[in-house]
């Protein structure tokens, strides 16, 4: 990885515009342009740095646990099941940086968070600490901090929608995240089939089984994990199936960096370079894909795949063979898992499985509802919702789950006056991509963003997790950095 930054760090953006050899890119230059130069790839090289790390966050919080503790007031109730820990992430300090260096080259101005698109995202984070302040848990630290951990990636979008990176620039992104993305596969794919994790808590790999823990799973009768052990008679000592986790904190997480993965591979295979071994890659990424036996990932993987490759086939005016190496990995990897599949439902059968999940689903969407009738201006409090919900829970033996809707769940927590200003930052975002949806870059940016939007329909993680939040920032600050550069190459 750092072997990676650095060699980007050498080579990046000067010697593309200059077509210069490396020893000869500065003598030309001033001394205040040299200064300048080297800036710029210090910056790029941390936003490459960053696109790799996202899988890789492993939760720091145990030497802040004393003080997260001494922070909860012994009158409250607090339910068991709250997250009552400070925690900090890699990816914190690597946006700090980013941040500093766009104050520190005027990039971030006051007046930048009230231009266009900016000004409801701002509002957006306005409302969610209005939110805070407003409910019960005012003097509790623990959601300021949470929703500081909203506010670093929304920073990354304000840094980048300031931010012109050049069209050469961008394959360096899409092969960071490439990169992150195989590794990834090499740790998942090894951990669904060994059906245990493999000791890398150092990236963030979660516990998988434990003495009275069990991951995310679903029944199967013989345990297999794929065809080939019903074809050969293969035994496993367990009648479930965990799903593929990697490094990230759930399944659906890992399903979702996946489809980030997936489009920034069709960008580099439009690019018509080694589109051999991409194709291998994106084979192997639909069938990491697959093990997570995320539908909603599933399906916002397949809606932008024939989004991508249907404007790019207009564009060129012909059908793009992607459509045979994206459809033949897709079709392997269902053959490959069709028995798990089944039994997992909701892909290829709708069973008793998937219909419990769904019924416990809409259950709490109920009670989301509730709190949001309850309370619908400013919400019951960002990161309250786990408070609130023995409150509103319909009977004792109702489990205690996130709603499962993003755009909900955000109404409960921050109002409708909330909700809707993030809802108009992303229609803008949208529109501003559709406009120069000519491009690749900022076709697949958007690609990425869209499949964000539509996962939230059936997910609340694009805005909780921390390497989802991460993604859907920098997936619409690319949008708003790479529309920048093409409206001021246009304009010339």
């Amino acid at each position: 990885m750092l072997i990676f930054v650095w060699q980007n760090v050498r080579y990046l953006g000067i010697l593309k515009r200059c077509h210069m050899e490396p020893s000869k890119v500065f003598e030309n230059r001033s001394f205040v342009e040299r200064v300048r130069g080297r800036a710029a790839d210090v910056f790029f090289s941390l936003l490459l740095l960053l696109c790799m790390l996202i899988p890789f966050q492993p939760r720091i919080y145990k030497f802040l646990q004393p003080f997260s503790l001494s922070l909860i007031n012994p009158g409250w109730h607090l339910p068991p099941y709250f997250e009552v820990h400070l925690d900090i992430f890699i990816s914190d300090f690597v946006i700090l940086l980013l941040v500093f260096y766009g104050l520190k080259k005027s990039l971030m101005q006051w007046k930048s968070f009230w231009e266009g698109e900016n000004k409801f995202l701002s509002l957006f984070l306005l409302i969610s600490l209005a939110s805070i302040i407003h409910s019960p848990f005012a003097t509790y630290p623990l959601p300021y901090w949470r929703w500081m951990h909203l506010v670093l990636p929304a920073g990354l979008f304000f840094l980048l929608s300031r931010y012109r990176i050049e069209e050469g620039s961008f394959s360096k992104i899409a092969q960071a995240v490439l990169a992150a993305s195989l590794l990834e596969c090499a740790i998942a794919i090894p951990q669904y089939f060994l059906q245990h994790s493999l000791g890398l808590k150092v990236l963030g790999e979660p516990t998988l089984m434990g003495r009275h823990y069990l991951g995310s799973h679903f029944p199967m009768s013989d345990g297999s994990v794929w065809i080939f052990d019903r074809l050969f008679y293969g035994v496993r000592q367990h009648f479930f199936v965990i799903r593929a986790y990697g490094t990230l904190p759930h399944p659906n997480i890992l399903g979702g960096f996946m489809v980030l993965g997936l489009i920034m591979t069709y960008y580099l295979w439009g690019q018509g370079k080694k589109r051999g071994l991409l194709s291998g890659a994106i084979a192997l990424q639909v069938f990491c894909l697959f093990i997570t036996y995320s539908r909603s990932a599933l399906y916002a993987a397949g809606f932008v795949t024939v989004v991508w490759v249907l404007l790019t086939s207009l564009k060129e005016k012909k059908i793009s063979a992607l459509v045979w190496v994206a459809g033949g990995s897709f079709l392997l990897s269902l053959g490959l898992l069709y028995p798990q599949l089944f039994e997992r439902g909701g892909v290829v059968s709708y069973n008793a499985v998937a219909q419990s999940s769904d019924a416990l689903r809409l259950t709490v969407q109920d009670v989301g509802i509730a709190m949001l009738r309850a309370h619908p201006l400013l919400g019951i409090g960002f990161n309250n919702y786990m408070l609130a919900f023995p409150t509103f829970a319909q009977g004792p033996s109702l489990p205690a789950t996130y709603i499962h809707n993003l755009y909900l769940h955000l109404g409960v927590e921050v109002g409708i006056l909330g909700v809707l200003s993030f809802l108009i930052f992303c229609f803008l975002v949208l529109k501003k991509g559709w406009e120069h949806r000519q491009s690749a870059e900022v076709l697949t940016c958007l690609c990425v963003f869209v499949a964000f939007l539509c996962i939230g329909l059936v997910d609340f993680y694009p805005l909780c997790a921390q390497q989802a939040r991460l993604i859907f920032f920098l997936s619409a600050g690319l949008v708003m950095s790479m529309t920048r550069y093409f409206g001021s190459r246009q304009s010339r």
